[in-house]
């Protein structure tokens, strides 16, 4: 019978490896994997925040795709009634294509572009629900003030088209609404002003009423007034 072979006892201070378990095996599997499962939702959210919809542009700003085929074969008429239709039915950022193949033609009347501008400001403080959580459709702040920004310069072109008196008081009067939607009451109530003074009996209330408000701020805000009417329609 042949000698075993002698086994070296491990160094003083030294232990001998210990093969690893089973159970620290297991455990190591399932860190790898819930790091693996993490790291794939955490992509998931990113890329669904910078482009949350389907047909969201690239460059901030622009918030509507460029017209489909379809779209610019329509005449103006109709693609201004859809336009007002989408925006009647809360979906104001599906509208602003359609707004833009209206415009697109010369000699549209004021209230288009009074219509474009409500449209803009409305995409600009929608909301939709994300993951379970309200957002803006908007995908930040410059976006924002850029809708901001061209929605006044459509009632700027809206008060350079307008020839009575009643529709340039509609566009004081909207001009009014995009400023309290962002917070600058003294201008709004400088344009209820002006709106009054181009048609005292529609808009004579609503001046005096902001004028309270802004003597008294103390006082119960009795809400948003109530938004313009249109002047005329097409």
């Amino acid at each position: 019978m042949s000698p075993r072979p002698r086994t070296n006892p491990p160094p003083p201070g030294r232990p001998g490896r210990r093969a690893p378990s089973a159970r620290g095996a297991w455990r190591w599997t399932v860190l790898l994997a819930s790091a693996a499962a993490v790291a794939a939702v955490g992509l998931l959210v990113i890329r669904q925040w910078r482009h949350p919809d389907p047909g969201a542009p690239d460059h901030p700003g622009t918030m509507a795709p460029m017209p489909p085929d379809s779209l610019s074969r329509m005449q103006p008429e109709a693609a201004y009634a859809r336009a007002v239709q989408l925006v009647d039915a809360g979906e104001a950022q599906r509208s602003l294509p359609f707004f833009q193949r209206a415009l697109s033609f010369s000699g549209e009347p004021a209230t288009a572009h009074i219509d474009y501008s409500v449209g803009l400001n409305n995409t600009a403080v929608q909301f939709r629900a994300h993951l379970g959580i309200p957002e803006n459709r908007t995908r930040s702040s410059y976006e924002r003030v850029a809708l901001l920004r061209e929605a006044l310069a459509q009632l700027d072109i809206a008060e350079s088209l307008a020839t009575i008196p009643a529709l340039r008081a509609e566009v004081h009067a909207n001009r009014a609404q995009r400023y309290l939607t962002w917070g600058f009451q003294l201008e709004a109530w400088r344009e209820f002003r002006e709106a009054e003074a181009d048609a005292p009996g529609a808009w004579r209330a609503t001046a005096d009423e902001w004028s309270r408000r802004l003597q008294h701020p103390e006082r119960p805000d009795p809400g948003p007034p109530a938004p313009p009417a249109r002047a005329s329609r097409r």
